[in-house]
């Protein structure tokens, strides 16, 4: 009996080291569900589905082979080891604290930084901001043809820039493009060059000492598809053409024609140049106090009413010298008369204040000359056969070609 008493004893001892043992170790084996609490300072083992709902604070390294949830505090000193093998144990919190500060976001947010390989912030400092952005080097646009809109936007380059803003396009520099369709008004400041049929819905305005041309030489076309009437200018203002103009069809003027010195109005080829030949009831050509000059290499210049051409006309004054004139004889006299030819017809109002002296004819005999005659009667103060020195008197004269 005493062998017995003393066995037992034995077993007592030997099982209650045994509880120790796994009271420290913290060995936790197969699928196991705790609901009261834990405190162990050793090593805390799961090797199955672990369940705590108990508060839990474990001083040593906590390994969990498969999952392992706790639904109460715990806290945990040591290492918290999934799997010593493959990594694929599973914990589950309901919340979760580092240190001091509570981890707020969920699993699903945690998960949206799945594949960062650098600091989130860094990356994102390097993009442009959703206000007022600034880019350097070359902005490519992966797709051409998409469309976009943009409220007011500037691009610069090297030689100019385009700002568009609300309803207005403004460029600085030279704006190249294909068909151009505008609704605005369009103002230029620089050059606009358009290759394509260019459609326009207002008014196109270049600032001073600008304005349409071609891009190379050639001919500038206006009006030469659908117009049925072209305007030029406004009423009251001046319209100058400093080249030549040619005009196909009619044209409509509301004001005057001011051309620079030595241009003029003339035909596109050899022909008659027409000037109201239709409605005008009368034709003005120069203004008071200024010569109209009508001049031309060619003999035939003018035609009035369908009489003789005339190739020029010229006129002025000369002083006649004729000295003594026997009586009842002719003489004459040079005047000298500047464009006049031999080819001139010449009209002569002979200025005498002697009676006896009679003018009898005129003629150009030279270059600026026209010789006049005169005849003298004799006659003077009733005593025939006086001869007579007529007075140096100033004469008007004509000629025409």
């Amino acid at each position: 009996m005493k062998k017995l008493i003393n066995s037992k004893l034995l077993l007592q001892v030997i099982i209650a080291s045994m509880v120790a043992t796994l009271a420290t170790a913290g060995i936790v084996g197969a699928a196991t569900t705790i609901g009261s609490n834990i405190n162990t300072g050793g090593t805390l083992t799961t090797t199955g589905a672990t369940t705590i709902y108990g508060a839990t604070s474990i001083g040593g390294a906590l390994t969990a082979t498969s999952t392992l949830a706790v639904t109460g505090v715990s806290t945990l000193t040591g290492n918290l080891i999934l799997s010593t093998a493959s990594s694929t144990g599973l914990v589950k919190v309901d919340s979760l604290q580092l240190g001091t500060v509570a981890i707020t976001p969920t699993g699903t947010e945690l998960n949206y930084v799945d594949g960062v390989t650098s600091a989130i912030q860094t990356q994102m400092n390097l993009k442009s901001p959703l206000a007022s952005p600034t880019f350097t080097g070359t902005v490519a646009f992966a797709n051409a043809s998409s469309t976009g809109w943009l409220k007011t936007a500037t691009i610069n380059s090297d030689t100019g820039a385009i700002s568009f803003g609300d309803e207005n396009l403004t460029t600085t520099g030279t704006l190249a493009s294909g068909a151009l369709t505008v609704t605005g008004a369009t103002i230029l400041s620089s050059t606009l060059d358009v290759t394509g049929i260019t459609t326009l819905g207002n008014n196109v305005t270049v600032p001073a000492a600008y304005g349409l041309d071609t891009a190379a030489a050639g001919q500038l076309n206006i009006g030469t598809s659908t117009a049925t009437a072209i305007r030029i200018g406004s009423s009251g203002m001046t319209t100058t053409v400093a080249g030549a103009l040619t005009v196909s069809g009619a044209t409509t003027l509301s004001n005057n024609i001011t051309v620079p010195a030595a241009y003029g109005l003339d035909t596109a080829g050899s022909g008659a140049l027409n000037i109201g030949t239709t409605t005008a009831t009368s034709i003005n050509i120069g203004r008071a106090g200024v010569p109209a000059v009508i001049a031309n290499a060619s003999s035939t210049l003018a035609n009035f009413g369908g009489g003789t051409t005339i190739g020029n006309i010229v006129f002025g004054t000369c002083t006649v010298t004729i000295g003594t004139v026997t009586a009842s004889s002719t003489a004459v006299a040079d005047c000298a008369a500047t464009g006049v030819t031999t080819d001139h017809k010449v009209f002569v109002t002979p200025y005498i204040t002697d009676p006896n002296i009679i003018f009898t004819s005129a003629s150009s005999t030279g270059t600026n000359t026209i010789q006049v005659s005169v005849y003298n009667t004799g006659w003077v103060d009733g005593v025939p056969g006086t001869n007579d020195d007529p007075a140096n008197n100033t004469w008007s004269w004509m000629a025409i070609k």
